[in-house]
């Protein structure tokens, strides 16, 4: 498990280029000009606009596991730095590690402290576009009357008057596929 950071004078003492991430993932890294979110081109006060605790993810003076990561490229060291323990960590840690042995001259590289948010902000938006969303469910009573309005609005803002019966019908298959609701047989693409 990451260290916990609960106080912004505990985020304060930790070292430059440490990596820190909230609860509801939100990512931060430590430079000389103080702590940034990802993105951001100004520093956080972080006695009001981080929401604690914080598990501390990356420390650039943790020690790495045994001596032979000396010798390894640095982002494969600080690879092996990074704690924590859930997907999205895990993901990062592939990552890095990847970049690392496909590019070892690379900036990102010889400088790893500097992109590990960004590592973490990629394992997010992977793992976030590998999980399969649920349908939302709505009961048979509910889809009717929001087809029905749905329907008034369309005739009131179309001025449907002649074909109502065709209309309505295009309406409704239109309706069906937005839900992801289709029935026209035959094989689909």
């Amino acid at each position: 498990m990451a260290e916990q950071i609960t106080t912004s004078e505990e985020l304060d003492a930790l070292p430059v280029e440490s990596v820190v991430r909230g609860e509801l993932g939100q990512t931060y890294a430590r430079y000389d000009a103080g702590w940034f979110g990802v993105g951001r081109k100004h520093p956080l006060d972080v006695s009001t606009e981080v929401a604690y605790p914080l598990a501390l993810i990356y420390r650039p003076d943790a020690p790495a596991p045994s001596d032979e990561d000396r010798e390894a490229p640095s982002i494969l060291a600080a690879a092996d730095r990074f704690v924590g323990g859930d997907p999205v960590d895990d993901m990062a840690i592939l990552l890095m590690r990847a970049w690392g042995e496909a590019d070892p001259r690379s900036s990102v590289s010889r400088h790893p402290a500097s992109h590990v948010a960004t590592f973490v902000d990629m394992a997010r938006a992977v793992l976030a576009a590998r999980t399969p969303r649920p349908a939302p469910t709505v009961s048979a009573e509910q889809d009717g009357i929001d087809r029905a309005c749905a329907w008034s609005d369309y005739r009131s803002e179309y001025g449907v008057s002649k074909g109502l019966v065709q209309a309505h019908k295009h309406f409704c298959a239109g309706w069906d596929a937005a839900l992801g609701r289709l029935d026209i047989g035959g094989v689909q693409r």
